[in-house]
């Protein structure tokens, strides 16, 4: 999966500087990947040349030596349908000849997908999320916070700089008074549409995804760590073996740490809580029973029944939104479509159940406008979107 990961990248270099669409720090790391060897700038002429000729699609090989993985990635490939934002039918086929020979069978009809396109919807009305999120003080007092909200203020002996993608609270300097040793909390919840950053009193970075609520003491006291939370949440907690940290995610369950970092989706209409683990070590527990995670490990808590599953997953699928993007191994078209109802604030319903169960693999880039999304589902599989207002019908 590393492998796959790493060729996919450099894949969507070389699909976006054919398409004339790369950015200037893409293209410093795609001129250092051609110096290294010649049968990487073999693969690039290759599909270079292939492109400029029109060709049909059909696939080629370069190197024996790497026939293996070249016949598992070609499973992988016809076996699922695979998204990818506008240039990156491109990326398909250069992912599989960057790391396993070069296959130019998608790149065809990447042409039609990376001209231009005429929405058949009134999308371009449909913007994605911001930086967008409202801060409520422990005296109740509501505070909107948008990328465009900057200043300080204080909370007893914690200073809270509002910087433009986030909240950053840190220690005034003088020594806590007994009064100061109660806990008092804020909370910061982000809409359908909104995303948000902070930074806690203890180092701690926290990522708030859309429709999500975190619950936290602007000063940590005593000999634990505690936050609540609700929605998704993405954490990468400092190092403290003396105060464990723990989140609190809804009623049901508990994550205890003491330095690493996961993620924790949990949204009050989902059935399951999923906890993801990129990084260190988790516990956790419903207070009966109790499972610890290793790195690329998920636990699944079922809120119906109380049980717990292990799986073990590629982390950076469930972790990438916060980096601005969504990746999708397998998976249903209802969950992804969840995903993205939450991100641009639209509702979704389906024409019929089967539409529901429909699968897909593959990423997109979350700040992209909503027509990208459409062009992208009705590209790859055959249903029909429409949008009246802020809901979008799939049939």
């Amino acid at each position: 999966m590393d492998r796959f990961f790493e060729y996919s990248e450099i894949a969507k270099r070389i699909a976006a500087d054919i398409s004339g669409a790369i950015s200037p720090e893409d293209k410093a790391r795609l001129e250092a990947w051609l110096s290294e060897r010649e049968e990487h700038r073999e693969v690039y002429r290759r599909v270079a040349e292939r492109v400029a000729k029109g060709e049909e699609p059909k696939s080629y090989r370069y190197a024996p030596s790497v026939e293996a993985d070249w016949q598992r990635v070609r499973r992988r490939i016809s076996a699922r349908r695979w998204l990818f934002h506008p240039v990156a039918r491109y990326a398909a086929a250069v992912a599989v000849a960057v790391g396993f020979g070069v296959a130019a069978w998608l790149i065809h009809e990447s042409k039609e997908v990376a001209a231009p396109v005429v929405a058949s919807v009134p999308a371009d009305s449909i913007k994605p999320g911001v930086t967008k999120a409202v801060l409520t003080l422990s005296n109740g007092q509501q505070m909107v916070m948008e990328e465009k909200t900057v200043g300080t203020f204080k909370s007893g002996d914690v200073v809270v700089d509002k910087q433009a993608d986030g909240l950053s609270y840190r220690k005034a300097g003088k020594k806590a008074g007994a009064a100061e040793e109660q806990l008092v909390f804020n909370t910061v919840t982000t809409p359908r549409g909104g995303e948000f950053k902070l930074v806690l009193e203890d180092g701690t970075r926290v990522w708030l995804n859309a429709g999500s609520e975190l619950r936290y003491p602007v000063r940590f006291v005593g000999k634990e760590r505690k936050v609540f939370v609700k929605g998704e949440v993405y954490f990468e907690v400092a190092k403290d073996r003396k105060r464990p940290f723990r989140v609190q995610v809804l009623d049901e369950m508990t994550v205890e740490v003491l330095g690493t970092h996961f993620n924790v989706s949990a949204y009050e209409e989902d059935a399951t809580i999923e906890t993801t683990l990129a990084e260190g070590r988790v516990k956790v527990t419903d207070g009966m029973k109790s499972m610890e995670l290793v790195p690329n490990e998920q636990a699944v808590f079922g809120k119906a029944d109380g049980h717990f599953e292990r799986h073990e997953v590629d982390a950076r699928s469930y972790v990438a939104w916060k980096d601005g993007l969504f990746i999708f191994e397998d998976e249903t078209l209802e969950n992804i479509m969840e995903r993205v109802k939450r991100w641009y604030n639209v509702d979704v319903e389906f024409g019929n159940e089967a539409l529901k169960e429909l699968r897909f693999s593959g990423d997109l880039e979350r700040y992209k406008d909503f027509s990208i999304v459409l062009r992208m589902l009705e590209k790859v599989s055959r249903i029909d979107v429409e949008i009246e207002g802020r809901t979008v019908y799939i049939k």
